[in-house]
């Protein structure tokens, strides 16, 4: 049995190779095991290569949103400044050292904007003014940038441009 620990797939994206997720990565595989254990069926091939080949399983990790109540206690955090306590140091008095988070306010809007919107990142990250209508309450996404490549990309990632109502 081949160690699967170090197989990725890529693929190659403007010249930058990025690595596909290991779902799709199981997808492509699994596609390869049922083209060849085909051809040994229909007498293309003469024996299956990948016969003892197991897929590796993946995590089903599931995915919890925030509720009404999380999101209040998070936006309480923030609004009180984003405090956070650092690790084995204390403060003059012997008390735990809290610190703030650095650029709170504005975080704190963009946090917001994301809860009512539904927004992701690289949308948010890369959207412009001229995407927002103020007077319609109507929110644009045409781009996205892209963090990993460091760039804009030119489309969301369904490829279509996304229009959302947003909250005042």
């Amino acid at each position: 049995e081949r160690d699967r620990t170090s197989l990725f797939i890529s693929r190659n994206n403007k010249g930058k190779e990025k690595n596909l997720s290991e779902k799709m990565q199981r997808e492509l595989i699994s596609l390869v095991l049922s083209v060849t254990s085909y051809g040994c069926l229909r007498d293309y091939l003469d024996r299956d290569p990948f016969k003892t080949y197991k897929l590796k399983k993946i995590s089903k990790k599931k995915i919890g949103y925030f509720d009404g109540k999380e999101v209040e206690k998070f936006l309480s955090w923030c609004e009180q400044g984003g405090p956070y306590t650092v690790p084995d140091k204390v403060d003059v008095n012997g008390k735990p050292l809290t610190l703030f988070t650095p650029n709170i306010e504005r975080d704190t809007e963009i946090f917001k904007f994301a809860l009512n919107t539904g927004a992701r990142e690289g949308e948010i990250l890369g959207l412009k003014r001229k995407a927002i209508d103020f007077s319609n309450r109507l929110v644009w996404f045409s781009e996205i940038y892209d963090l990993s490549a460091k760039e804009m990309a030119e489309r969301t990632k369904g490829k279509n441009v996304r229009c959302i109502e947003f909250n005042e």
